[in-house]
Formats: structure tokens, C-alpha cells, sequence
């Protein structure tokens, strides 16, 4: 997650909430949240079996 992190503040998107575990459908796993060019808040999660992804892998 922070490889993506990086590369997103790269690019000058808005973190609105940095990488953190947070409860899903799927149970717990690393998430963090961005501002997208319309303004949105999205949130951007690894599911909770699986490594964080990171860009270009």
C-alpha cells in the first residue's frame, strides 16, 4: 500500500485519509482514501487474504 501511496501523491492525488486497517465484507485489511479529479472520496482496499497491491506488479 505505501508503494501505491508513493506513486499516487506522484501524481498530485489528494490523500484524504492515509493507509490504515479497516472491517470489510471480506474482514479486515489496509485501506486509504483519495480525492478523484470530480472530487469523489474513494477508497482504495487490499483485500484482507491477499498482500497489499502495489502499481505495476
Amino acid at each position: 500500500m505505501e508503494t501505491l501511496r508513493e506513486r499516487l501523491v506522484q501524481h498530485e492525488v489528494e490523500i484524504v485519509e492515509e493507509p490504515r486497517s479497516r472491517w470489510g465484507a471480506r474482514g479486515a485489511g489496509l485501506s486509504m482514501k483519495v480525492r478523484d479529479p470530480d472530487g469523489n472520496i474513494v477508497e482504495l482496499k487490499a483485500a484482507a487474504d491477499e498482500p497489499a497491491a502495489t502499481v505495476g506488479q
